[in-house]
């Protein structure tokens, strides 16, 4: 294991499990506050990896049949290590402070500024419009759930705003991070 970012207090309990997660992030409780700590796990490292094996130097940003700016891919073929990270960066109470959110009461049972992955926290009325979808998508039918209420609120109105869950930055990053390379207004056009 690696430790990435991290916040130390006296009198503190962690457990930290690698069995399947690229990264984990673990709270602990102290008798003064909750620290939090990101973990990159040894799986993260690994060059099988296909979340985590790529960066920006990998491929060159063109159209070329292994350049990164190919037309009609899903998000995953640009995935690379940087997103993973600022993905679970964006759930780091500190962070979200520093962006001047507001903290609200996480799923978990504490207040924090940070986000959290609304296709594993939110209600089950909320989980159920995720289901079976990878992150990114859930971050787009998020979107797509609230454009439809704000267009009628007799719809369904989801439990989470797009600022709470760290996929709507995340994506919204990895996407900037594309379109002037490759010349391109959107990524994923076809997408929800």
């Amino acid at each position: 294991m690696r430790w990435i970012l991290s916040g130390w207090h006296e009198r503190e309990a962690w457990s930290i499990s690698c069995k399947s997660a690229l990264l984990r992030g673990i709270k602990c409780h102290t008798d003064v506050n909750v620290a939090f700590k990101m973990v990159l796990c040894d799986r993260f490292f690994r060059n099988s990896e296909l979340r985590t094996k790529n960066d920006f130097q990998t491929k060159k940003f063109d159209d070329s049949r292994n350049g990164w700016c190919q037309p009609n891919e899903k998000f995953p073929f640009f995935e690379i290590a940087g997103l993973t990270i600022f993905h679970e960066m964006t759930h780091l109470h500190t962070v979200g402070q520093r962006a001047k959110l507001e903290a609200f009461p996480d799923p978990d049972g504490y207040d924090t500024s940070g986000t959290i992955d609304v296709y594993e926290k939110g209600g089950d009325d909320d989980r159920a419009k995720y289901e079976d979808m990878d992150p990114w998508e859930a971050a787009r039918k998020l979107k797509q759930l609230w454009d439809e209420y704000d267009a009628d609120n007799s719809n369904y109105k989801p439990l989470w705003s797009p600022i709470h869950n760290a996929d709507s930055y995340a994506a919204a990053a990895l996407e900037f991070s594309y379109l002037e390379p490759c010349k391109w207004d959107v990524i994923l056009p076809d997408s929800v």
